[in-house]
């Protein structure tokens, strides 16, 4: 039998702009690479559950300072900083961050393929007042 290292499945685009954090010289942070997070841009080992196959990275800081970090999670910095991979994403897939962010705050309320549908109607004011009213 052979076995094969089984292949990372795509991390969720969790923004298209990065996450501007103040950081002390020597701090650590685990970025999350995988999108499911709910600490974003850090890491809280969903990745575990998910079976995502992909692993937090760790960032030091050198000196005290506002770091970026990438929330569309396609970045090729290996300590999780932004390097503007995000401006490369197509306008689907920013419309499909929105929704998926969208439908995570509103939890099983909504779908993100309801939201997708509405976004993509101009409807996204709309559905962000409606998600604000529920009781979450």
């Amino acid at each position: 039998l052979s076995f094969m290292a089984a292949t990372p499945s795509p991390p969720i685009v969790c923004g298209t702009k990065s996450q501007p954090v103040e950081l002390k010289a020597g701090e650590q942070k685990k970025w999350c690479s995988c999108g499911h997070s709910k600490t974003q841009p850090f890491c809280d080992h969903a990745h575990r559950t998910s079976n995502t196959g992909l692993k937090s990275r760790r960032f030091t800081a050198p000196t005290d300072g506002v770091y970026r970090f990438c929330m569309c999670k396609m970045t090729a910095n290996a300590s999780g900083l932004c390097d503007g991979s995000h401006k490369k994403l197509a306008a689907g897939a920013a419309s499909s961050t929105r929704a998926t962010s969208v439908a995570r705050a509103a939890g099983p309320h909504l779908s993100a393929s309801f939201v997708r549908m509405a976004i993509s109607r101009s409807l996204a004011s709309r559905v962000v007042r409606a998600v604000s009213r529920l009781p979450i």
